[in-house]
């Protein structure tokens, strides 16, 4: 007999569903990594994107059934709805994050000067990020950050994929005008 880290999602989930432990382990370690990445973009911290994953899999493990193995949605699409919800309650429970002038970012190594300005643009970047609505920052994290299909996001978001393509190039926009505004040209 096969072990079950050889079988599709849906299979999974219905075994899950039948309280299979090895089934929720082994969707666990096979998608963790893909949706820690959603998670830490919306967190930006290590330990709340832990916080926020391991209470998505802690909610799919206590309520499996609140997915429909017989539905159209994929296991990823589904799951990544759940994720970013979470993601949005934890932001709005949260306080704003600092601002990027009160940042100190100190390095005596060589090419600091070039490793500091990065992270820095990075920083810029994320502040920027937040600035955006909920909406263009959902859209951004999955459909850029995450290179989702934007079909995809839009099940996620409840919005067509022409919505999501305006929310995305309206996103692009005021990003760019953002780090302008902090000294920073979009260029990579």
């Amino acid at each position: 007999m096969r072990g079950v880290e050889q079988f599709d999602d849906i299979y999974l989930m219905r075994e899950i569903q039948g309280g299979n432990r090895g089934a929720f382990s082994t969707l666990v370690n096979r998608h963790s990594k893909y949706f820690f990445a959603i998670t830490y973009r919306f967190a930006n911290n290590r330990e709340i994107a832990e916080d926020i994953l391991q209470t998505a899999f802690l909610k799919l493990w206590q309520r499996p059934y609140k997915f429909d193995c017989d539905g159209g949605a994929g296991f990823k699409t589904w799951f990544a709805r759940v994720v970013v919800n979470l993601c949005l309650d934890d932001r709005r429970a949260r306080k704003p994050v600092r601002d990027i002038d009160k940042m100190e970012i100190a390095d005596g190594r060589d090419g600091a000067p070039e490793l500091i300005e990065k992270h820095q643009k990075i920083a810029a970047l994320h502040c920027a990020i937040r600035k955006l609505s909920t909406a263009q920052q959902t859209a951004i994290n999955l459909g850029i950050m995450n290179d989702m299909k934007y079909s995809d996001v839009g099940k996620i978001m409840n919005k067509s994929e022409g919505a999501v393509k305006v929310l995305i190039n309206r996103a692009k926009v005021q990003l760019e005008i953002s780090m302008k505004e902090m000294g920073y040209g979009m260029a990579a």
